[in-house]
């Protein structure tokens, strides 16, 4: 459960860092899109990795 609230918040604080940078530099959407994407799949594929492991050890 905490890892999944941790994955959450961080997944959360890359999409409002993501938005607001967009938002201030237009020019940058683009590669801070690509980025963000990026870094949120290797979370969310992180948060999914532990919780497989958490089953197989309960």
């Amino acid at each position: 459960m905490l890892v999944a609230l941790l994955c959450g918040l961080v997944l959360l604080m890359l999409t409002a860092g993501s938005v607001y940078v967009c938002w201030q530099h237009p020019s940058v959407t683009g590669p801070v899109t690509a980025g963000a994407t990026v870094a949120g799949v290797l979370v969310a594929a992180l948060g999914v990795a532990v919780a497989v492991a958490r089953r197989r050890d309960s």
